[in-house]
């Protein structure tokens, strides 16, 4: 068997005025939370937005759904992108810096990076594996059943060709984000796509991408006029667009807030629905093709509404409508309508709730403005499935409901949470459904096979490298759990929302854990972790900063809302007292600490618009002085040299600054990094003074004897660095740099002037002939490989592909393979 090997050395591996300056009576209005509104605006001011949050829950009380947590999850990544005036830098001046980066095509770019995983759904400690990445949306080929594109938020467009065996990138050498495909009936080469700045469009099956006349703008929902293709409908964040030249132009034929469904009837092109998610949902009809749009104002008051169509009845219309009160019942109901939209019968409503939390129905709440969706069978009209968090089934026409989310799995197991788009395949009539944890399809066992492996899309938030095993990475993601590669293997420890992991650089079995309030400690390698923490700890940005003392693995430092200090980290228990060693005051919360490599008795601090350090934080009594910036804002991240204390360098907004007097005075050295938020760096300590530094576009370097700034992002998709790391060996050809991305996971390269080795390729396997269904155990035996990641692929195996040292292999189809 003649598989591949991929190795290497890496390979071991707007307008700056904001819109929301309201009072703070106005920013509690009725019972809708602002803030949630502000987070969509391209360019809002972090400061106003975090009053409108705060002063909201002044007089509300928070329970689960309510949004807060992503709120903080949306402030913890864009207060790090901001511009001079506090407002968040967009994606339009991203896309801008971006496209001036490619006209410069002479520029050399650097590196070689390769994604080092999570390729293949690792997974968690029971077994189940349901935590891949977020998946937005799904579409089909008109004419090829096994192709379809799944639009994966800022992770991009993926395309397969094998049902899900495999999946190929389609928009890595894009900035914007992709929340939704749809491919022309008479030609699967031409693809539309919508994205957070308007729609692209792509002639050649998603291997270039064009500009239509839609370039600003959120597009949740795109149609093509079966009967006229050159008719294109946009859902956006403003109304309704309409292009009749095939998105050359748009003309906005609806204002309406938030656009988020469009559905056509099956036999009908003419007559179109559309649904929105805001303050107020609502359901518009049209039946001139989309030019005019009629609003139905007789459904309850509700959020968010999303709409269903069958060919089984094509004059009926399918509605399901959720409601954001902040309390508990956010089931408003589903309709359905046997004229066409004309009117509507609701069928059931209250209990069981389908868009919330609870397995048994009861009155919960779920995620109204986020998860929500409805599909009907191909044959069945009565057939229905819908829900939000989970998912449930009718066969009643939607009067009574089953659900249909636990046990569900074809490994026993239940589907993700938040369910987000589901549809039949007009080929097929398969029922798909893509969540926040992946994509699956129900099989015709009736159960949900997950097609999520092949889809490296996890949304990490930081990454910490193992400095004892250079395969061992974690990092805590985006509704998918902690990441951990353990050993070459790719793990799933739990699922959820996580945050930053820091391991020991001592021993891999320590690693700590910060969200919010909360410092987890795990000693098993990462498998499990136990808070060290009282429950009553002051919280702090979610996710959260720590430092392990460089001179005492026990003692930790964490930023809070002040920096706290644990002298026996290793052994602490929730019970433990921890000292609080500033005092600062106020409520500001800790962003970013950072302990000098040159003198451990440093240590410096970002927390909001100040910055601050300590020359004596190992003592009993730690002082703190405060440090002036060189422009007003956050401290983003710092670095410090490894042998010179007077050394520190700061990341503030798109700028970089160097200090030689312990931030005393500031030397901009950023000039010829691109104008972008720059979000992350670490100092090569095998190097002449190497930074690299990751921005929303990728990685930037320079070092003593450089004179500018290098584009160190060659093989790296377009993506946002939310952390860097790098792993120090023998010597410096032994070491290489790991960065977490914000939706592509973790990626690798060797360092700055390091040629990959060429490795000595061998390995076998238990088995060469299986005359049943069985597995093969391939076992590596590869030589001359300074660090040790691989990429197999197996021809007609389970899986595919993986990057696990010694892989183990499923072969179900008759055939032979190399």
């Amino acid at each position: 068997m003649n598989n591949k090997i991929l190795v290497g050395v890496l390979i071991v591996l707007h307008s700056g005025f904001s819109l929301f300056s309201q009072e703070k009576s106005n920013l509690i209005e009725d019972d809708y939370p602002k803030w949630i509104e502000m987070m969509e605006a391209p360019s809002v001011n972090m400061e106003e937005v975090r009053k409108a949050f705060d002063t909201y829950w002044e007089h509300h009380t928070q329970q689960k759904g309510d949004r807060s947590k992503q709120f903080e999850q949306w402030y913890t990544i864009n207060s790090n992108r901001l511009d001079q005036l506090g407002n968040v830098i967009s994606a339009a001046q991203v896309k801008s810096e971006f496209q001036k980066l490619k006209i410069n095509s002479f520029v050399e770019q650097k590196g070689t990076w390769f994604n080092y995983g999570p390729i293949n759904v690792g997974p968690r400690n029971d077994g189940a594996k349901r935590d891949g990445g977020r998946v937005k949306d799904i579409s089909f080929h008109p004419t090829d059943a096994n192709t379809y594109f799944v639009s994966c938020f800022k992770s991009g467009l993926f395309k397969t060709t094998n049902a899900g065996l495999t999946w190929i990138p389609l928009t890595d050498h894009l900035v914007e984000e992709v929340y939704t495909s749809k491919v022309l009936p008479s030609n699967g080469n031409t693809i539309y796509i919508g994205t957070n700045l308007g729609v692209l469009k792509s002639t050649d099956g998603g291997g270039t991408w064009n500009p239509t006349g839609l370039s600003s703008g959120t597009v949740n929902a795109l149609l093509v006029k079966t009967d006229e293709e050159n008719v294109i409908i946009v859902g956006s964040a403003s109304g309704i667009y309409r292009s009749s030249n095939s998105g050359a132009g748009f003309i906005l034929v609806k204002s309406s807030s938030n656009v988020e469904d469009i559905k056509t009837h099956p036999t009908n092109p003419n007559i179109m629905y559309a649904g929105t998610n805001g303050t107020t949902s609502q359901f518009l009809r049209s039946v001139d093709g989309g030019l005019t749009w009629t609003l139905d104002n007789s459904f309850g008051q509700g959020a968010f509404m999303k709409i269903a169509v069958t060919p089984a009845q094509p004059n009926n219309v399918y509605v399901i409508n959720s409601r954001d009160h902040l309390d508990q019942d956010s089931f408003e109901g589903v309709y359905v309508s046997t004229n066409s939209g004309v009117s509507f019968t609701k069928k059931s409503e209250g209990t069981p709730c389908i868009v919330g939390y609870d397995d048994s129905g009861s009155i919960s709440r779920g995620q109204p403005n986020y998860n929500l969706f409805i599909t009907v069978d191909h044959n069945d009209a009565n057939l229905i499935y819908a829900g939000g968090v989970k998912s449930w089934k009718s066969s009643d026409g939607g009067v009574s409901w089953t659900q249909i989310f636990n046990n569900v799995t074809t490994d026993g197991f239940g589907l993700h949470l938040d369910q987000l788009s589901w549809a039949h395949s007009p080929l097929t009539k398969k029922l798909f459904a893509v969540n926040d944890g992946g994509v699956y399809y129900l099989n015709d066992d009736t159960k949900f096979q997950s097609i999520t492996d092949g889809l490296p899309i996890a949304e990490v938030y930081e990454c910490t490298q193992s400095q004892i095993t250079p395969t061992n990475v974690a990092g805590g993601t985006m509704h998918c759990g902690i990441k951990l590669n353990k050993e070459g293997v790719w793990l799933t420890p739990w699922g959820g929302d996580e945050a930053t992991v820091l391991y020991d650089y001592t021993n891999d079995n320590y690693l700590y854990h910060f969200k919010y309030e909360k410092i987890s400690r795990s000693t098993d390698g990462g498998l499990s972790f136990q808070r060290i923490n009282p429950s009553t700890a002051d919280r702090g940005e979610y996710t959260g900063t720590g430092v392990l003392d460089k001179s005492d693995v026990n003692t930790l430092f964490v930023g809070l809302i002040e920096v706290e200090r644990i002298n026996n980290a290793r052994t602490a228990t929730s019970s433990q007292v921890w000292d609080k060693i500033s005092s600062f005051g106020g409520s500001a919360k800790i962003n970013k600490i950072e302990q000098s490599d040159a003198d451990h008795n440093i240590l410096y601090v970002s927390r909001g618009g100040g910055f601050y350090k300590s020359e004596n934080v190992r003592d009993v009594n730690p002082t703190f002085t405060s440090i002036t910036l060189p422009v007003p804002g956050t401290v983003n991240d710092i670095a410090t040299h490894p042998i010179n204390a007077n050394i520190v360098y700061i990341l503030l907004g798109s700028k970089m600054y160097k200090s030689s007097n312990k931030g005393v005075t500031w030397t901009d050295i950023s000039i010829g990094l691109p104008g972008v938020a720059l979000l992350e760096m670490i100092y090569d300590k095998s190097s002449d003074e190497g930074i690299y530094v990751g921005t929303d576009i990728g990685v930037y370097y320079k070092d003593a004897t450089l004179t500018n700034w290098i584009d160190y992002s060659q093989g790296l998709p377009a993506i946002r660095v939310s952390g860097m790391d790098i792993y120090y060996g023998a010597t410096r050809a032994d070491s290489f740099i790991t960065i977490s991305t914000d939706g592509r996971g973790f990626w690798r390269s060797e360092l700055n002037d390091i040629d990959a080795q060429v490795p000595t390729v061998g390995f076998n396997a238990d088995k060469t002939n299986i005359f049943t269904e069985g597995s093969v155990q391939f076992t590596n035996e590869s030589s001359s490989i300074p660090v040790g990641s691989f990429l197999w692929t197996f021809e007609g195996g389970t899986p595919s592909t993986s990057i696990e040292i010694n892989p183990k292999v499923t072969y179900t189809t008759t055939g032979n393979f190399e």
